[in-house]
């Protein structure tokens, strides 16, 4: 865990493992691809929970693996570990703190 609790605080626990990411991980991926329409990924940006490097310390780089078994290994992947995302679903919902989450976002040629 990677924040404080006080005592008398309510705790929850989120369990995960390496095959539950790695599933998340080419979702994410083929949901960025398919964003893209026609055209081909000249980049992809990963952001990843930290929660997630702590998961996969025994396989570092496993999330990353299973993106490029999506993409190939040719295009180009930046990115790195957050403390959490905030997001909308649209310009009229609220802004949402997403924890234990990973985005990828898929750059396409012109």
């Amino acid at each position: 865990m990677n924040a404080a609790i006080r005592d008398g605080i309510d705790a929850y626990l989120l369990v995960g493992s390496r095959a539950a990411c790695e599933t998340a991980a080419r979702n994410a991926a083929q949901q960025a691809i398919r964003q893209l329409g026609d055209s081909k990924p000249a980049l992809v940006l990963v952001l990843v929970d930290v929660a997630w490097q702590m998961l996969l310390k025994a396989q570092p780089g496993a999330e990353i693996t299973a993106i490029q078994e999506i993409l190939g290994e040719n295009v180009p992947i930046a990115g790195g570990y957050t403390l959490g995302q905030v997001t909308t679903a649209d310009e009229n919902s609220k802004p949402k703190f997403l924890n234990q989450h990973i985005v990828v976002i898929a750059f396409g040629e012109a």
